[in-house]
């Protein structure tokens, strides 16, 4: 009874979700955001149903049923879908294989790392599956799952929310990590393939998705069961929402869009970050932004609500990065010569040569230049900044940071711009025109938005 209701509860979310918020969008797409979006509900539901009981055991069938229902009511509510205009593919068939090509390649080299380490990375095993241990394990997992001489007290509980209900189903099978990362891997290469399918058409998302396939890190992230790439698949369906709500004229998506970001801050804790800056782009995102500002935090609000109640949890500390204080972090900021090493640490991700591959930014500046005419687009201004002000917003994170600031830049300024990879990659590939029916729509979409229509 358990699994069913667990099932129907992620399926019908799923779909419910999808259709909401891309009512005219391809079906593919819908479901792939839906699911995204629905694992996410799914794991939060988990989340505070233990923060307000301490325990799931006697009420995880009636959450999964109540989401089952809220799915089904989504479906029976929503409006159909009208008839989708033909889709260009022509000029694009070797970019597929490549895409087919580049996807085995990461696929194996998800398998690969996967058996040589099973259990996963340093922060899988100390961290994130050892906290869904004690939630599946532990009758009473807050008094445990949270004691002081354990590892990142205060980051959120998506994902090992999302491990201990699947191990709960399945009696701990061991694989169960490395499929909710493989999973994620998917969807954020299917979220970014698809939403470039419908807005820029066939090569431009064949390409994309080819390039983040062809990132050794973002495999081997996967691999390492760290939280990292569910949070850069959030934070790619929810500027992907922005894009398709801005270039489609669909409210529901920002509505999604919130949902996406406010998820994504309750993976970790740099997803708060990630909603700010997105938040931020869409308040300069001209005429309009009042109503796009209002949906995108009513979707938000839920997953934020969620986060706010954890922190304030008397078993949750507080994070390390104010340690001594605001005014002491404020002073090390204010340290050129750190400003400085972090300044040359991301420098040299422009002409190193590892985990990423290529040098990716040159390959990705490369790549936006491309084919790029005039100035941008609202939708890719609005990816493009939101992912810089991550960026911007992250590194002065490391130059206030309390730890050695030499430890904390190299153990985690890959992983953190992995995170906002796929969404850069997006926001590349939108300033490009693309063929020739998805160009006549940004342009007559980027008519309207000058207009206000």
């Amino acid at each position: 009874m358990s699994a069913l209701a667990a099932l129907a509860a992620v399926a019908l979310v799923a779909a419910g979700l999808g259709r909401a918020a891309l009512p005219s969008c391809a079906r593919a797409l819908q479901l792939c955001v839906g699911l995204v979006l629905s694992l996410g509900v799914w794991s939060a539901s988990y989340g505070a149903v233990l923060l307000a009981a301490g325990s799931t055991s006697t009420l995880a069938v009636a959450k999964d049923v109540a989401l089952a229902l809220a799915g089904a009511a989504l479906i029976w509510g929503g409006r159909s879908s009208p008839k989708q205009p033909a889709r260009s593919t022509g000029g694009a068939d070797f970019r597929w294989w490549l895409l087919a090509l580049s996807a085995a390649a990461a696929a194996l080299a998800l398998v690969a790392a996967t058996r040589a380490a099973p259990d996963g990375d340093w922060d899988a095993t100390l961290f994130w599956n050892l906290r869904a241990r004690f939630f599946v394990r532990d009758a009473a997992p807050l008094s445990h799952a949270f004691d002081a001489r354990l590892y990142h007290l205060d980051y959120p509980l998506l994902l090992p929310g999302l491990v201990a209900q699947l191990w709960t189903l399945t009696r701990e099978a061991s694989l169960v990590p490395t499929a909710v990362g493989a999973l994620f891997a998917a969807l954020c290469v299917a979220v970014l393939v698809l939403t470039l399918r419908e807005l820029r058409g066939a090569a431009s998302a064949a390409l994309a998705g080819s390039l983040l396939c062809a990132t050794p890190l973002f495999a081997l992230t996967a691999a390492a069961q760290y939280a990292d790439v569910p949070l850069a698949c959030l934070q790619v369906a929810a500027v992907a929402l922005c894009a398709l709500g801005l270039e489609r004229k669909e409210a529901g998506a920002f509505i999604g869009a919130g949902l996406a970001a406010g998820l994504a801050a309750w993976t970790k804790n740099e997803g708060a970050l990630h909603l700010a800056a997105l938040l931020a782009a869409l308040m300069a995102a001209g005429k309009g932004r009042a109503r796009r500002l209002l949906l995108f935090a009513s979707g938000a609000l839920g997953p934020l609500l969620l986060v706010l109640a954890f922190k304030a949890a008397p078993f949750v500390p507080a994070g390390d990065l104010f340690t001594g204080g605001v005014a002491a972090s404020l002073e090390r900021a204010g340290d050129s010569q750190r400003w400085l090493f972090v300044l040359a640490s991301l420098a040299l991700r422009f002409i190193r040569v590892g985990d990423w591959g290529l040098s990716w930014p040159l390959l990705l500046l490369a790549f936006a230049a491309a084919r790029a005419r005039g100035p941008l687009l609202p939708a890719p201004a609005l990816v493009l900044g939101s992912g810089a002000l991550f960026v911007a917003g992250a590194l002065a994170v490391y130059a206030s940071t309390p730890h050695p600031i030499g430890w904390h830049v190299a153990s985690s300024l890959d992983r953190l711009l992995l995170q906002a990879w796929p969404s850069l990659l997006l926001g590349a590939a939108l300033a490009q025109p693309g063929d020739t029916l998805s160009s006549e729509r940004a342009a007559a979409s980027a008519a309207a938005f000058s207009t206000g229509a």
